[in-house]
């Protein structure tokens, strides 16, 4: 990639075809790209994933742990935070870009 050129921007959403399983998929903006913080179930529990990983940052028995993992990182980060419900639909997002 060029110095100074960003690639698109990512979100990980559930697989259609591999139940249980997640892929980053490229996001319909043409906004620069933000890395985000996502909060996924999985069978080991509650998972926090950056936007264009497929690994887990960091695995939590408890959803509310997990959220407030995540949401200090997107913080930090300047970046959004996206949790998830079990179905792996999105039931709340954060936005941490500005002051």
């Amino acid at each position: 990639m060029a110095k100074g050129k960003k690639g698109p921007s990512v979100h990980v959403v559930p697989s259609k075809t591999q139940p249980g399983k997640f892929v980053a998929k490229e996001a319909r903006t043409s906004s620069p790209r933000t890395m985000s913080q996502h909060v996924i179930h999985s069978p080991k529990g509650w998972v926090v994933r950056k936007s264009d990983s497929g690994r887990a940052a960091r695995v939590f028995d408890s959803k509310d742990e997990a959220v407030g993992y995540a949401r200090d990182v997107a913080k930090t980060e300047r970046s959004e935070l996206y949790v998830h419900r079990k179905d792996g639909t999105i039931m709340e997002k954060d936005s941490y870009r500005r002051g």
